[in-house]
């Protein structure tokens, strides 16, 4: 028989990883929703309208 020695509460790493990854997530998700002044959201809101 094996016993495995835990602790009751997880490590300080876990928190970091999981904070650096909502971090991550919040900044690609900002420039995906407001690119700035990419040469293809310029060039689409210059076209004419018929």
């Amino acid at each position: 028989m094996v016993l495995e020695a835990v602790d009751d509460r997880r490590s300080y790493g876990w928190l970091l990883v999981g904070l650096a990854i909502a971090i991550g997530y919040l900044i690609t998700f900002t420039s995906l929703v407001n690119p700035k002044n990419d040469a293809n959201t310029t060039a689409k809101n210059q076209t004419a309208t018929p």
